[in-house]
């Protein structure tokens, strides 16, 4: 007999009876590819994704998948060579073995770019064959990535056939791309991943689940990651993402990937329609997508946690807030989803809210305590004695260009203390007030997401007034302008900042 396939993994530990299965895996992320490209957003969050649904779904145990951040050659090889002496150990122990490779990054002319260094396809690919492992399997998500199937004449399509032996366990090699020889694999902003690895994370979530049985088998979840990452790509300036394959497998096709049972999970049922994309608030990830249809009820299992879903309409979002215990089934309907602006899309997480908040013209309210002190000592212990200060401050970002704002800002304060007129005096009690009226410019830079800093001229009026508290001399002010300098650096948490400033500035003054 014979099975349409799409990939192909050893049977997971509920499927196989025979002997248990230990699953390994090595997944690489790596966001530069040399001085020619241009650095990926998303490889590290596409591999976080992949190991996230591996260890809660697949079988797969969290001391088993390694998972590399911008590694060099050498470190890669090395992970590759701790998986093998796993696999050895399952081997020895009498149990069957699955490695599996995956890879975010560029790639060009038939090498995996790590960096400024380089990975053949073709050494990558003899590696794998060589494991002891009874099931090999390679996903590349990267431009150019299908090189390695042309390697054995992989081809492109939504599925593949494979004799299939019911009595055999599989057996083999299966490697995986994202896109053909000659074509780009991309990102998206709004998946904040890889089309690819989002669409094959969502269907090994349940999203691939058409037979509706519990468990995401071969053929359902590549035939849901390929059509869906085709017709994602299909209007995007890199053009249309073809994933391909080539395999040498052999045993039974059938193969169940991911058990949904027993797992949290949302279920888009009755009125749900539509497509719609699942944030993990507590990981910052875009988990997963369903595209919903009326009487046809779609579930996508999740780790207990807080999340957001999100509906695109023509003018606005629809967002829902929804927590999943372990094991809660969390129906999402129509009815709970609240309308907001695009803007507002919380979905898009610290790293796009980020950038809006650094490009957007807007005007910042605040208040601010403070301390002014002279620096000459004769001045402060005599004259103008330190004092706290409390007001309000007003910033418009970006108003004047990118990246120069505009401040305005008003603050009084004062002190009780006491002076004398000489050394032998006696000390009167005197009553000292400030009042600042200020405006100015920053030019502004970012340190990462988060945190700005801020530099840039002031001018300050000032009013000082002393007022002796025993009514025997007249009180004493002063009024006049203050050019300075202001450095400073905010911190902020969404539509929340905080910032330290330090300003400097230049008082002329005479006395009698």
């Amino acid at each position: 007999m014979r099975w349409l396939l799409l990939l192909a993994l050893a049977l997971p530990p509920w499927a196989a009876a025979a002997a248990p299965t230990r699953r390994v895996a090595v997944l690489v992320a790596h966001p530069t590819g040399g001085p020619d490209t241009e650095p990926l957003q998303y490889p590290t969050r596409d591999a976080e994704k992949l190991g996230a649904v591996l260890t809660e779904l697949g079988g797969f145990a969290a001391e088993d998948v390694a998972v590399l951040t911008a590694p060099t050659g050498p470190q890669v090889a090395a992970a590759l060579a701790q998986a093998e002496a796993r696999v050895g150990q399952a081997k020895a122990a009498g149990e069957r073995a699955l490695l599996l490779f995956y890879y975010s990054g560029h790639a060009a002319s038939g090498d995996l770019q790590l960096g400024a260094q380089r990975l053949p396809m073709a050494t990558l690919q003899q590696a794998l064959r060589g494991s002891a492992a009874d099931v090999k399997l390679a996903f590349l998500d990267a431009c150019q990535s299908g090189a390695m199937t042309r390697l054995k004449g992989g081809v492109r399509a939504p599925g593949f056939v494979v004799e299939a032996e019911p009595d055999a366990q599989a057996a083999g090699m299966v490697v995986i791309t994202s896109s053909s020889a000659h074509e780009a694999s991309q990102e998206s902003d709004e998946l904040r991943g890889s089309f690819f690895t989002h669409h094959l994370v969502s269907g090994l979530r349940g999203a691939a689940d058409r037979s509706g049985d519990g468990v995401v088998n071969l053929e359902e979840a590549y035939t849901y990651a390929y059509h869906r990452t085709v017709s994602q790509t299909a209007g995007t300036r890199g053009g249309t993402q073809h994933p391909t394959f080539t395999y040498d497998l052999r045993g039974n096709g059938q193969v169940g990937l991911t058990r949904l049972g027993g797992r949290g999970a949302l279920l888009f049922a009755g009125d749900a329609a539509g497509r719609y994309l699942v944030y993990d608030r507590d990981r910052d990830l875009v988990v997963g997508e369903v595209d919903a249809r009326r009487g046809h009820p779609t579930r996508l299992s999740v780790a207990p946690g807080r999340y957001v879903i999100k509906k695109r309409t023509a003018d606005h979002l629809l967002l829902q807030d929804v927590a999943v215990a372990a094991a809660q089934q969390r129906a999402v309907g129509e009815g709970d989803f609240q309308a907001v602006a695009f803007d507002e899309d919380v979905t898009k997480g610290p790293l796009w809210l980020g950038e809006r908040v650094r490009r957007r013209k807007a005007w910042q309210v605040g208040a601010r305590v403070g301390y002014q002190a002279f620096f000459d000592a004769p001045s402060r212990d005599d004259l103008f004695h330190p004092s706290a200060l409390v007001g309000v401050q007003v910033e418009g970002q970006n108003l004047v260009a990118r990246g120069l704002s505009l401040h305005l800002d008003a603050a009084f304060g004062g002190t009780r203390t006491a002076v004398a007129a000489g050394p032998y005096a006696e000390a009167v009690p005197v009553d000292f007030s400030v009042f600042l009226a200020s405006v100015g410019l920053s030019f502004d830079g970012w340190i990462g997401q988060a945190t700005r800093l801020r530099a840039g001229p002031h001018i300050t009026g000032v009013y000082l007034r002393r007022d002796f508290r025993d009514g025997q001399a007249p009180f004493q002010d002063l009024f006049t302008l203050s050019p300075g300098a202001a450095v400073g650096l905010d911190w902020r948490w969404g539509a929340l900042a905080v910032g330290l400033t330090v300003r400097a500035h230049y008082l002329r003054y005479a006395t009698e």
